[in-house]
């Protein structure tokens, strides 16, 4: 099946050329559904970049750190990474709709980031910071690999989809599967060993000690 973004490549790559050879002077330019998509892709792009400087923001005063949340957001573009395996794997080609669903996705990963944090900084006392990381793994293991393996199970009956009515909803729920499923090697492997190393150059006392000087709200 053609979309509007291929059937401009042809018109642009094949068709225009030949016919500025045979009428030298003529100019092309993409209008309808293919430019309405490029405004599209501009507009979700420029929100997509508003929320990450505020997640980052929001993030960096729950953790008191400017470092960590960059750690907990390097989640996105691991789940980018599923969600391009994912396409190669059911042979698609990566669309709009692929990445309205790889936004919506990114705020799913970065939940599953926050959790694993607040359980290592629950074990992170007395600056033990592997065996923290290493608690938080044992403690986040089972409910991780339950949530993502269900999720993408759950979307494999629309991700095999053939309906033509459904078309355009595919790329959306193949960007969510396959990306909750990177999101979940990243949770249960890659992310504790990167923030243990973090913790290997900075001090976690002192971390640690930041959360508990902070001052406790009034009670009415």
């Amino acid at each position: 099946m053609q979309t509007a973004t291929g059937i401009s490549e042809i018109a642009l790559n094949e068709i225009g050329p030949e016919i500025a050879r045979v009428y030298p002077g003529v100019t092309f330019s993409i209008g309808g559904a293919t430019e309405g998509q490029a405004e599209t892709q501009s507009s979700i792009l420029s929100a997509f970049a508003i929320g990450l400087v505020a997640g980052y923001i929001v993030l960096a005063f729950q953790f008191r750190s400017y470092v960590l949340p960059l750690f907990i957001m390097t989640s996105i573009p691991f789940a980018l990474i599923g969600v391009i395996l994912g396409h190669l794997a059911m042979g698609m080609d990566i669309s709009m709709p692929s990445l309205i669903g790889f936004a919506s996705l990114s705020g799913v990963v970065v939940n599953n980031a926050i959790l694993f944090v607040a359980f290592f900084e629950k074990h992170a006392e007395g600056g033990a910071h592997v065996t923290a990381a290493v608690e938080a793994v044992r403690r986040r293991f089972r409910p991780v690999v339950l949530s993502s393996t269900t999720t993408f199970i759950g979307l494999l009956p629309v991700v095999f989809e053939t309906s033509p009515s459904l078309v355009t909803i595919v790329p959306v729920v193949v960007s969510v599967a396959f990306g909750v499923l990177a999101s979940l090697i990243l949770v249960v492997l890659v992310f504790p060993a990167v923030l243990a190393i973090y913790f290997d150059f900075a001090s976690i006392e002192k971390w640690v000690r930041s959360a508990e000087t902070e001052p406790v709200p009034e009670t009415a």
